[in-house]
């Protein structure tokens, strides 16, 4: 049965189970802080050799994890020498201490968000009744607020497993929480745990004002001696030949019956890819618009997942791979996606080399169920 042809009142059920969200209140905390983090800007340089170096850690695949996400600091070396005059110092963004995971909610009430614009990778996945979620990995540029923090679903905790990075999130349904003790995954959950490293916000109602930041994610990965995961960028490289021209790609989730509306959209503009809901410029809640520096473009077979107290929920037959785009420089390439050997996927084209992902974050991964859900203009 299609996941976008579901019954009228099953439709209709849908929407309002998933509106109503399963956060819980905690304790009050001081005012929330204000997103004022800049746009994301390219990963860190990296070389070919110490990308290869690390290819058998957990969680790395040469193909979906290649840029720099890390940062080092060079130990000062004192030296007898001639003074000479100071130079200022280079003008850095501030970084995470290691790459991060949230699950951020995309419903109208959740929207504008706050800090998905500083993410690195972006995923997109369409959750029960035809609205999506993101999981955004913080692994560049820190962000004094992120949300609203919405719950795990089981694709969510697959990604996060396969990137090794701390997964943020404000509980579950049934199958994701179990699923999060069976990869290991280390865990963030605001409800079971975890509330230290969130609060709520007094501007919303529940469960759309639940916010953390990366200095809260980064105290917990210390206070609670997680280890430092790979970086998570795509493969990057140069543009690959038989590129078509596009200036926009539209991401159709109408419904049937169209009990809710949703279209997603980027335009190439600038250098960048610039994200739009319903044809209307996407922003956060400091203004800041919502841009990529690539798009790729999976669609995916997608299956009920049976959890007694989520109805439609979905998961991802991740096992499947399907068609795929890598939208880069203002052109996009045709492929076919599949699992690499550490559970992300890899877009190949039709001589079966890597489509890279170029060197710039954000990245941004966009999950749909059918090609006929992508349209593009020249």
């Amino acid at each position: 049965m299609s996941m976008r042809r579901w019954p009228r009142w099953m439709a209709a059920g849908l929407c309002a189970a998933v509106l109503s969200g399963c956060g819980a209140p905690v304790a009050a905390r001081p005012a929330a802080p204000s997103d004022s983090s800049s746009s994301s800007s390219a990963p860190p340089p990296h070389s070919s050799a110490s990308a290869a170096s690390s290819s058998t850690a957990k969680g790395h695949h040469p193909s979906t994890a290649q840029g720099g996400g890390s940062t080092t600091t060079n130990k000062a070396v004192r030296r007898k020498a001639k003074p000479v005059a100071a130079k200022p110092a280079p003008q850095r963004t501030a970084a995470p201490v290691m790459p991060e995971a949230v699950v951020i909610g995309n419903d109208p009430n959740a929207r504008p968000q706050a800090g998905l614009h500083s993410a690195s990778v972006v995923w997109e996945i369409l959750a029960e009744g035809w609205i999506t979620r993101y999981l955004a990995i913080f692994a560049q540029q820190a962000s004094p607020k992120i949300g609203p923090v919405r719950s795990a679903r089981i694709y969510f905790d697959q990604l996060a497993g396969a990137y090794g990075v701390p997964f943020a999130h404000a509980g579950g349904n049934v199958d994701a929480l179990n699923n999060i003790g069976r990869l290991h995954i280390q865990n963030l959950d605001q409800i079971y745990g975890s509330a230290a490293y969130f609060w709520r916000g007094a501007s919303r109602t529940p469960p759309d004002n639940l916010y953390t930041s990366t200095a809260l994610l980064n105290a917990a990965a210390r206070n609670r001696h997680f280890h430092r995961p790979l970086s998570p960028y795509p493969a990057s490289g140069v543009l690959a030949a038989g590129g078509k021209r596009t200036a926009s790609v539209r991401l159709n989730y109408l419904t049937d019956p169209p009990v809710y509306t949703y279209v997603a959209g980027w335009t190439w503009s600038g250098g960048w890819w610039y994200r739009n809901i319903n044809g209307v410029p996407a922003r956060v809640q400091n203004g800041a618009a919502i841009r990529a520096g690539s798009v790729i473009i999976l669609v995916a077979r997608q299956a009920p997942d049976p959890d007694p107290y989520t109805p439609g929920a979905l998961k991802i037959l991740w096992q499947d791979g399907g068609t795929a785009w890598v939208l880069r420089g203002g052109v996009r390439l045709r492929g076919t996606w599949r699992m690499g050997s550490h559970g992300l996927p890899v877009v190949y084209a039709a001589g079966g080399h890597i489509l890279a992902a170029g060197h710039r974050a954000p990245y941004w991964y966009e999950v749909v169920p059918s090609a006929a859900d992508v349209s593009f203009a020249p």
